[in-house]
């Protein structure tokens, strides 16, 4: 991959050329809504309250988001979107929780620490779908990893998701 730090040359500060389907804007580089990269679902992979790796093909992440192979060698931050919904089966409380931390450190699940969305519903009908967008940001390791965990409280849950959407990347 071609060299993300800005370089001199003839006296000004020259950034190497996008990523295709990027857009710079400083040292970040987001998607231009051209290309569709693939969604990880976050419940459907990893076990609840379990922190596991996430990274591109060739990582050795514990799971491979292939939306994630076309950031540089150079990227220190993921740029995403976390989506959250639930369905409470019936009356009553249900929250979901998605949490991101970088990989090689021991994180907690903790608000104040690596909590990225949380969706709470109280509900008097059953079956009621709700549901949250946030944008995150996340450091990667040298290999272009990060942890990810979620939990819920309801059992009583019809519906579960939490997906991570790839909107790109921040370098040095």
């Amino acid at each position: 991959m071609t060299n993300l730090v800005p370089q001199i040359a003839d006296g000004d500060l020259v950034y190497p050329a996008e990523v295709s389907g990027h857009v710079r804007s400083g040292n970040s580089q987001f998607i231009n809504g051209a290309t569709t990269y693939g969604t990880f679902d976050v419940q459907a992979n990893i076990t609840e309250n379990l922190w596991e790796s996430v990274g591109p093909t060739g990582s050795s992440a514990t799971n491979i988001w292939t939306a994630m192979d076309d950031i540089p060698d150079e990227a220190t931050m993921l740029l995403g979107q976390c989506y959250l919904a639930t369905s409470p089966a019936a009356v009553g409380e249900a929250f979901i929780i998605a949490y991101i931390a970088q990989n090689g450190i021991t994180p907690v699940l903790s608000l104040a620490a690596t909590e990225i969305a949380r969706l709470y519903a109280a509900t008097t009908a059953a079956t009621l779908t709700h549901a949250i967008s946030v944008p995150f940001q996340v450091p990667l390791d040298g290999s272009l990893r990060f942890q990810a965990s979620w939990d819920e409280a309801n059992s009583n849950t019809d519906e579960r998701i939490v997906r991570l959407y790839y909107r790109g990347f921040r370098s040095d």
